[in-house]
């Protein structure tokens, strides 16, 4: 049987069994937090990662958070414009 190596290395990993989830009346606070600059580093890491963890979080997120749409704007103009 082969033993999995344990990895010493400092910092932080995730384990794709973890999620974060928020009731729905604290994404608008969170948002607001963020616009404010008033948020912790670790709660803006938990938001980004539940951001990340589905479609329809990333679409809550964009109700409040309207440079999240801008993201995706640029993204797209990118995409299909290319200057050469």
């Amino acid at each position: 049987m082969e033993e999995k190596q344990k990895d010493n290395r400092p910092g932080h990993t995730r384990d794709y069994s973890f999620h974060v989830t928020y009731k729905p009346d604290e994404i608008p606070m969170l948002a607001k937090e963020i616009v404010d600059g008033t948020i912790a580093e670790v709660h803006l890491s938990l938001f980004t990662y539940w951001i990340q963890q589905k479609e329809e979080n990333y679409k809550e997120a964009k109700k409040y958070i309207r440079e999240l749409g801008l993201d995706q704007v640029s993204l797209c103009k990118a995409q299909t414009h290319h200057s050469f």
